[in-house]
């Protein structure tokens, strides 16, 4: 028998899993999307045979109709339920300081889901703004790097959730070549000296999302099969070179704590993380 409690979160789960999959089952192709056949995605594929046996593991689910599971479900009520909890307790709380809450991790750790949780816990509570934060503008060098960061920070009474930050400059710019040595740290710097003003006027939770290789893997193959118009020909470069790019962020990481602490979420089950961090913003954004 379902619970009370169960049957008011029932229309969002609808929402997120079940009803989906008839639409799943739509857009679902036999063929490879035009971005995995490009010669370098192809040399990704036939290295890492996880990518395929993940596509076609999602094509015969989409096939079939196949919804949530009743585990899953669960997972998601839980999930949806701790966001209730976070949203009645910044509704209550008195502390209206700026909050700003950063995503950070390699593609496919499951920021943009995560994200989509997040709006169940913030919207209502307080005006929220998400900001998915790509390369930067062709005019970028033109001002003071941050400055693009330094604009889009909440005001009193808002949350900002950034999707990627100002560390894509400490990982990604070396991993690219456009920096050395010397000109990330003086990044590193930039970044300690910006968090230490951030610090006490605006309460930043950092959080990385860290995914294992077989979880990007699951992440492209299910892109493949039912929303290619997410995938780019660098998503297969990036799993390339998954292990360079994590070694980047673990170095920024460790080196970025002092003013502000991070929080790892290992995201390969994504129920439990969800959980884990609806759990941990609680505890950070609202408890006295």
């Amino acid at each position: 028998m379902l619970r009370p409690r169960f049957l008011r979160l029932l229309p969002a789960l609808l929402l997120v899993g079940v009803l989906a999959a008839p639409a799943a089952a739509q857009r679902s192709s036999q063929s490879l999307p035009a971005s995995a056949r490009s010669p370098v995605a192809r040399s990704v594929r036939a290295g890492d045979p996880r990518i395929e046996q993940y596509r076609q593991r999602t094509l015969q689910r989409a096939a079939s109709g196949h919804a949530l599971t009743p585990a899953k479900q669960r997972s998601e009520a839980k999930v949806l339920a701790q966001a209730g909890k976070l949203r009645a307790s910044l509704r209550a709380s008195k502390d209206d300081r700026p909050i700003l809450v950063i995503l950070e991790g390699a593609d496919g750790a499951g920021k943009s889901s995560t994200i989509e949780r997040l709006r169940h816990a913030f919207d209502g509570a307080r005006e929220l703004e998400v900001t998915h934060f790509g390369a930067p503008p062709a005019d970028a060098e033109q001002v003071h790097w941050m400055k693009r960061f330094f604009d889009k920070l909440p005001h009193k009474g808002q949350v900002a959730v950034w999707d990627r930050s100002y560390y894509g400059r400490a990982v990604y710019d070396p991993y690219y070549g456009l920096a050395d040595g010397k000109l990330t740290d003086a990044t590193i710097d930039e970044i300690n000296g910006f968090e230490q003003l951030l610090s006490g006027k605006v309460r930043v939770v950092k959080i990385y999302l860290d995914a294992s290789g077989d979880r990007q893997a699951k992440t492209i193959g299910k892109r493949e099969a039912i929303a290619p118009e997410k995938l780019a020909e660098s998503d297969y470069v990036a799993f390339r070179d998954r292990k360079e790019i994590r070694g980047y962020f673990k170095d920024a990481i460790a080196r970025t704590g002092k003013h502000v602490a991070w929080h790892k979420v290992d995201m390969d089950d994504r129920g439990d993380a969800r959980l884990e961090i609806m759990k941990l913003l609680r505890r950070e954004l609202a408890e006295d």
